[in-house]
This record gives structure tokens, C-alpha cells and sequence, in this order.
């Protein structure tokens, strides 16, 4: 075939491709380009302890011998969970992010989205866990595991969460709370068993922990930045610090406690 002949074929073509199947820039459209990629920065993390200063008040036994249906799950002595404190680290301390990462807010659920409930169990007279935190949405499915009558007792402060004052027999089917608004903490008490007594956190992002009795807590997958780390203690109130977060590193923070005289 002639080059001539071929300019030809390729001149017809209205200028919408070029010879070689490419876009012609003569088209009458903006020609398309590929959007340059961001360079995100790595996350880094925020980790740390809560600790006690000073010797704890001691942990205490729960006399539970006047109530037989108590003693339907005798698998450890029952003790108060107050003070539960092991070479000064603090269990049962929740610790979250006041203002976490702008891709926080799209995580959290919607009140429609079915999410894992989390157990609240009545079992030995007595609330397990002790201290627990769930978001916003989330079902607290609440159960009684004893041979004998519990009285279920939410007292929220936020009117968007639920207040209840429910009897539940042995063998009833879960008492179902879901909560709507960020609270820390909503406590739920058996008013027929003083002694029990249980703590929920409830919050709009998954950025919040409940230390164990290594009293330690873990944050990752932020964006450097600043941030204010929370931690809260159901008789010592709460603490507040600033951590700085940096591409590449993690950043680590103490909370100390102490029992006021």
C-alpha cells in the first residue's frame, strides 16, 4: 500500500485517533489523564500503660452464701473488681482518642447495621466484664446465667441512651440495650445484689481499649498528627494528655493514677 494512500486513510479518520489508535488532542473532548498518586503517609501507632501510684486498696471477697443461685457457677472465688492493680498496672481502665482521624467518623455504624453483640453475663452474682466498651449501634445483649432473679438497671445520663429497670428471671431470654450517643461510662447495677455493678463506654469510632491486667492499651492505623488520649477510672476520675503522632514511628504515653487521701 502507497504512504500516500495511507495519509490519506488516516487524514478521513476526523481527527478523533491517530494513526497509531491513540486519542487525537483534535477530538473536541479534554484528552485524559491519569490522576498522579498521593504519597500517603505511613500510619504510626499510640501505645501505652495505666498505672497506679501507691499501694491499691485491697480487693475484697463478695459474700454471696445467702443467695443459693449465686453459687451456680463456682469456678473462682468472687472479688470486688474496683481495684484490680498488679505491680502498679491498672485493669479495667478505658482509654480512648477524644479526636480521632477524619476516617474514624466514616466507620462508624450506622443504628441499622447489625454488628456482633457484645455479652454483658450475670454469672456468680456478678457482672463479666466488669468494665466493657462497645460503639455506638452495637448491641449490649445482657444475660443471667444464675439459678435465681436478677434487676437489670442502666442509669444513662444521655437521653439517647437507654435507661432500663427490668426484672430477668432465671433461664429469660438476653435483655437487649443498643445506645446511641457517646458516653463513658453508663453504669448497670442489680438492685437485688448491691455488690453488682458493671461499666459500659460507649463511642462513635473504634479508636478505644479496656486494659487487661497488664493495664496496657494499643492504637493503630493513625495518620500523623495530634491527638488527645483519654483515660477514664470509675472511682479516679479521668486523665487527659497530648500525643504526637509522626509517619513511621509509634508514640507511647503513661497514665498515673493515684488514690486521693
Amino acid at each position: 500500500m502507497e504512504p500516500r494512500f495511507v495519509q490519506a486513510i488516516c487524514a478521513l479518520a476526523l481527527g478523533l485517533f491517530a494513526c497509531d489508535g491513540k486519542q487525537s488532542s483534535h477530538s473536541g473532548e479534554a484528552p485524559r489523564v491519569q490522576a498522579p498518586q498521593v504519597d500517603q503517609a505511613p500510619a504510626g501507632t499510640i501505645e501505652g500503660r495505666v498505672l497506679f501510684d501507691g499501694v491499691p486498696p485491697p480487693r475484697s471477697a463478695i459474700n454471696t452464701a445467702a443467695e443459693g443461685g449465686c453459687a451456680s457457677h463456682p469456678e473462682e472465688p468472687a472479688l470486688t473488681e474496683t481495684w484490680v492493680v498488679d505491680n502498679g498496672r491498672m485493669a479495667n481502665a478505658i482509654v480512648w482518642l477524644v479526636n480521632p482521624p477524619p476516617q474514624a467518623a466514616d466507620s462508624a455504624p450506622d443504628l441499622t447495621v447489625e454488628r456482633e453483640p457484645i455479652v454483658l453475663a450475670q454469672r456468680g452474682c456478678v457482672y463479666r466484664p466488669h468494665v466493657l466498651g462497645l460503639r455506638i449501634g452495637q448491641t449490649l445483649r445482657v444475660t443471667n446465667e444464675d439459678r435465681g432473679r436478677h434487676n437489670v438497671r442502666s442509669i444513662a445520663r444521655s437521653e439517647q441512651n437507654p435507661s432500663v429497670n427490668v426484672n430477668q428471671a432465671e433461664g429469660a431470654a438476653a435483655l437487649e440495650l443498643v445506645f446511641a450517643a457517646h458516653e463513658v461510662a453508663v453504669p448497670i447495677v442489680c438492685d437485688l445484689h448491691p455488690w453488682m455493678k458493671a461499666w459500659v463506654g460507649v463511642f462513635d469510632h473504634p479508636y478505644f481499649a479496656v486494659t487487661g491486667a497488664d493495664g496496657s492499651f494499643h492504637f493503630g492505623d493513625l495518620p500523623p498528627g495530634d491527638y488527645e488520649v483519654r483515660a477514664w477510672h470509675e472511682v479516679l476520675g479521668r486523665q487527659s494528655a497530648e500525643v504526637r503522632v509522626t509517619a513511621h514511628s509509634g508514640s507511647r504515653i503513661e497514665f498515673h493514677f493515684h488514690k486521693q487521701p
